[in-house]
């Protein structure tokens, strides 16, 4: 029974970071195909998308954050190798443990302190008055989600020993 539940955990998970990475692909195909709609409704017709300057901007912000998860879990984050390019083996995997470890901590830290923002912004009922009308919580609620997923994936990138992330030149960046 407990085989079943933590396949269905993980599952579940891998759908989740999938599914988020799929709709920070959609939000930027959108926000693409929509600026470039604009600017040719703006050049030919004296008219323009009023809320697209919001929508990119919330879509931005999704991507950036929504998205994080999965762009680790795909190894596809910015890294910088060099120091673990000229360790012996046993060191590098070493140090790359340390770090996925030390990224958790970072991650979970930044996951309270976007709570204690979401909780203040819901307190005293801030809005983000553009054009939409957006309560304030509702956007920062994605923070410490995001920094959970994250914890999450740096904790299994720790506990599987494996450097999913890492790539060398022969395997082609």
């Amino acid at each position: 029974m407990r085989k079943v539940i933590e396949e269905a955990a993980a599952s579940f998970y891998n759908r989740l970071l999938s599914t988020l990475g799929f709709l920070a692909g959609v939000l930027f195909g959108a926000a693409a195909v929509l600026i470039t709609f604009d600017v040719i409704v703006r050049n030919l017709f004296r008219w323009n998308i009023p809320w697209l300057p919001d929508f990119v901007e919330y879509s931005l912000f999704f991507c950036a954050f929504g998205a994080a998860p999965w762009v680790l879990r795909q190894g596809a984050h910015v890294r910088i190798d060099i120091l673990l390019t000229t360790l012996p083996p046993g060191a590098a995997r070493t140090l790359a443990r340390l770090v996925d470890l030390a990224g958790a901590a970072l991650s979970l830290l930044f996951a309270y302190y976007g709570l204690l923002a979401v909780i203040d912004a819901w307190q005293i009922g801030s809005v983000q008055l553009k054009t939409f009308a957006i309560p304030e919580w509702y956007l920062l609620s994605l923070i410490p989600f995001s920094m959970l997923l994250m914890a999450v994936e740096f904790l299994l990138r720790f506990s599987s020993g494996a450097d999913a992330g890492r790539r060398t030149l022969e395997e082609g960046f």
